[in-house]
């Protein structure tokens, strides 16, 4: 298989690394900026050990079988590409996320119902450079100020939630005029949002280009 293939040449007799499938270099220094692990249905923790590559931009863990999102991620300062996708994660959203602050993209997305919680997303707003967030299958029902973070995002311009649970939004917390300067795609599909956030999020930017809340469970 792709998998036992690219495995293989990581354990064979090539030792230079910045040969293997999934590793990227940089030309000039030769440190390895990218690590792509899509796919390989690897399961167990994340290591530690991933520290190490101090240089690390782009990290691709999607696909996987990991179970935690370590808090140390946030340790990872040079990242701007940070792929988590269909893993199955569940626990708490680390809020040390918001310690890389040159990431560009993030996708916690799942395809787990519910299995992972934040209980605020003041993390979110010390992303100042992130112009795309996926997360699915979340529970936000705690994350009260969830709206207020967005709508003071300076760069946000993709936002995907989907299969996540919202609490009601008090309007009073919210700035009347439209703060977003550049969020463009907004998805909150098949989630559960109260009907008085709807007329809300439509005010949230004046830049949308693609609005989609599909399949939602309207309560109240």
């Amino acid at each position: 298989t792709i998998v036992a293939n690219r495995l293989v040449l990581w354990t064979s007799e090539e030792e230079e690394c910045c040969n293997w499938i999934g590793v990227g270099c940089d030309n000039s220094t030769g440190h390895i900026v990218k690590l792509d692990l899509d796919g390989m249905f690897t399961t167990g923790e994340i290591g530690y050990s991933l520290l190490e590559l101090k240089c690390l931009s782009h990290l691709d863990l999607s696909s996987n079988n990991f179970h935690k999102i370590p808090d140390f991620i946030g340790s990872l300062s040079e990242l701007t590409y940070l792929d988590l996708s269909y893993n199955p994660f569940t626990g708490i959203i680390p809020h040390q996320l918001g310690n890389i602050s040159m990431l560009l993209y993030l996708d916690p997305d799942l395809i787990y119902l519910h299995s992972l919680k934040s209980n605020n997303l003041e993390w979110l707003s010390h992303l100042f450079s992130l112009k795309s967030l996926k997360i699915g299958s979340t529970n936000f029902t705690k994350a009260t100020n969830w709206l207020q973070v967005i709508q003071y995002h300076p760069s946000l311009s993709v936002l995907h939630f989907d299969h996540c649970d919202f609490p009601e939004v008090d309007p009073s917390s919210l700035s009347h005029f439209n703060s977003s300067n550049s969020l463009s795609v907004l998805q909150l599909t098949s989630s559960t949002l109260q009907p008085s956030t709807f007329p809300l999020l439509l005010n949230l930017s004046r830049k949308f280009v693609e609005l989609d809340f599909s399949d939602n469970c309207f309560s109240g």
